[in-house]
């Protein structure tokens, strides 16, 4: 039996579940974010938020005055009150279509209704395996604090060959909140602003490889099919050869890119573009110090931002789809 259930109630639960806006409607967002819950947590697959889901929510991720207090006191501007995680998220209208599979709310940094203008997208890898899901329940379990990015695309499986996370975008944090995904501003430098005005992408991808023999590894040690080794032509970061990003993922990333840039309003004809334009892929997607100050906005890579980060790294398909942009 559903619960017949007040708008004060649904919007406790929507902020519990990182629903945003938190307006009261049991929306379509509402019953995906519902169904995901009871999915994870072992409660089947429906999207009705019955008494007993209702109950189950509130007792495992907070009671109604711990939501409502939530709201209250996580202001973004406020940095007295957000840790400093020097964790980043690697593990070492086109419209995109993509499927909610959301943290839980403790795992991201929410708001009180302010909504900052975001002025950053930037572009990452995991350093990990294909299946996006995996990606977004390890954050979701470890104890590293509100570390992950928005988005995450699945890869295809170098270990078995299957493809059927390739492509697939998941969603896992609401566009309007955050979670730390760049590194820390005391240790790494990194702006604050930056961090609370950035969306971020993850695309399921093991990184560089190294080269024993004829043969290519990863990081883990599993041995790279041909098919999914890519040759740079140059070093970058020190490696050649990296694991290939799909088509599959390129494609859903341009079409994210594009439905981001549409709804927030980043430029992304600025940063990695223009640098490309201007000085080359191979420069393009290294260090720059005003971006890691945050002066440069537009679309960008954790490698920008970061001396001591692989991620993303200038493949051929990439850097032709962000110059389609």
């Amino acid at each position: 039996m559903s619960v017949t259930i007040d708008s004060n109630k649904i919007r406790i639960v929507q902020t519990l579940l990182g629903i945003t806006p938190s307006n009261g409607v049991y929306d379509e967002h509402t019953k995906a974010a519902v169904k995901n819950y009871n999915l994870r947590y072992g409660n089947g697959s429906s999207d009705v938020l019955t008494d007993a889901v209702y109950e189950s929510i509130t007792q495992r991720l907070g009671s109604d005055n711990e939501a409502l207090s939530k709201l209250e006191t996580e202001i973004y501007s406020d940095t007295s009150k957000s840790e400093d995680s020097d964790s980043t998220t690697d593990i070492s209208e086109t419209d995109a279509a993509f499927e909610l599979f959301m943290l839980d709310s403790d795992e991201y940094v929410t708001s009180n209704g302010k909504v900052p203008k975001k002025e950053y997208l930037f572009l990452h890898h995991t350093s990990g395996w294909s299946n996006p899901y995996n990606t977004i329940t390890d954050w979701n379990s470890d104890s590293r604090g509100r570390i992950g990015t928005h988005y995450v695309i699945g890869g295809h499986d170098i270990k078995t060959g299957k493809s059927d996370h390739d492509g697939r975008i998941l969603k896992c944090i609401p566009d309007d909140y955050f979670g730390w995904h760049l590194g820390s501003t005391s240790k790494d430098g990194i702006s604050m602003h930056m961090h609370v005005h950035s969306i971020g992408i993850e695309i399921c991808n093991m990184g560089y490889l190294t080269q024993k023999g004829s043969a290519f590894y990863t990081y883990t040690g599993v041995r790279v099919p041909d098919a999914n080794i890519v040759d740079l032509g140059f070093k970058f970061r020190g490696y050649q050869y990296w694991h290939k990003y799909t088509e599959n993922q390129i494609e859903s990333l341009y079409a994210l890119i594009k439905s981001i840039e549409k709804k927030t309003g980043i430029n992304t004809d600025l940063g990695l573009k223009a640098w490309i334009s201007k000085v080359g892929a191979a420069k393009a997607f290294e260090f720059n110090q005003s971006a890691r100050d945050g002066k440069v906005k537009g679309l960008l890579s954790h490698t920008n931002v970061r001396k001591d980060k692989s991620d993303v790294s200038p493949q051929k398909l990439l850097v032709e789809m962000i110059n389609s942009l």
